[in-house]
């Protein structure tokens, strides 16, 4: 999974107590996994079409996305576990830790989903932070894609959306698009939303991120906060030129931030049709 991960161009208050870790142990079936491998060892990209919908509440450790041929990985000072506390529902959650490096940007640990992206869906996952850091990216969903004319048969990685939390220099934690292909417009064409929410510290939120999928302007992307509209943009190339393939990304990765250790819990990550 490193070799592959090599490849790609990533992205990017405290509770009473923290809660007991409870590594999985459900046996996957032979089916689970990335497919294959590539002459130089790497793994195989997954080009088959991502079903829509699809969920994963981890009540089966991290075998929802090996059976879903994705993967989760972590840098070194990173971990992912599962938990039986806090969760958002069921018995089990995900937690993701990463100690920040002033020698590394970006250090990270998260779980994968790849294949051709569907035209039009919306990407959610139920987030809690364990405490607040402030002064660096706080990434939790990143979208990375590419063509089949990249090294050695691999898709050539470009990365394209990150769904991240910022603190606007000492603000409240509030969630932001940034567009690695090009700067997003001032405005929206459907108008300003309101201010965005605050993130909150020690208890679950939601956070959607929708992507009609297009190669010229006339894409739009679209974020959500527990319902409530954070920013919306439309009539934007929202991805790259020639691309046939994609990965999205859930976890933590964090810059050089204060304090350096972050914790935050995932549950219920989902793919879902658009709205009617």
């Amino acid at each position: 999974m490193f070799a592959k991960l090599a490849l790609l161009i990533l992205a990017g208050s405290a509770v009473a107590c923290e809660p007991e870790l409870k590594v999985g142990t459900w046996p996957c079936t032979s089916s689970s996994g990335p497919a294959g491998t590539m002459p130089d060892g790497s793994v195989a990209p997954i080009m088959d079409p991502m079903p829509v919908p699809w969920q994963n509440g981890f009540e089966d450790g991290f075998c929802g996305y090996a059976n879903a041929k994705g993967y989760c990985y972590k840098h070194p000072a990173s971990s992912y576990e599962v938990v039986e506390a806090p969760v958002h529902s069921g018995q089990h959650a995900a937690r993701f830790s990463v100690t920040a490096d002033d020698s590394v940007d970006g250090k990270q640990t998260r779980c994968v989903r790849e294949g051709a992206m569907p035209p039009d869906a919306v990407y959610g996952a139920w987030f809690f932070l364990s405490a607040a850091v402030s002064g660096g990216n706080w990434n939790l969903m990143y979208f990375n894609a590419g063509n089949a004319d990249g090294l050695n048969g691999l898709p050539a990685g470009g990365a394209e959306w990150d769904v991240s939390i910022g603190d606007g220099d000492g603000g409240p934690l509030t969630l932001h698009i940034l567009n690695h292909m090009d700067r997003l417009p001032d405005t929206t064409d459907g108008g300003t939303p309101p201010p965005a929410p605050p993130v909150p510290v020690g208890e679950w939120f939601h956070v959607e991120f929708r992507i009609v999928r297009a190669q010229d302007a006339t894409g739009r992307v679209t974020l959500s906060q527990d319902g409530q509209p954070v920013q919306d943009f439309k009539n934007l190339q929202t991805e790259l030129t020639g691309a046939t393939w994609g990965q999205w990304y859930v976890g933590n990765l964090v810059g050089n931030v204060t304090p350096p250790e972050s914790t935050l819990y995932v549950d219920d990550v989902s793919i879902a049709p658009p709205p009617p």
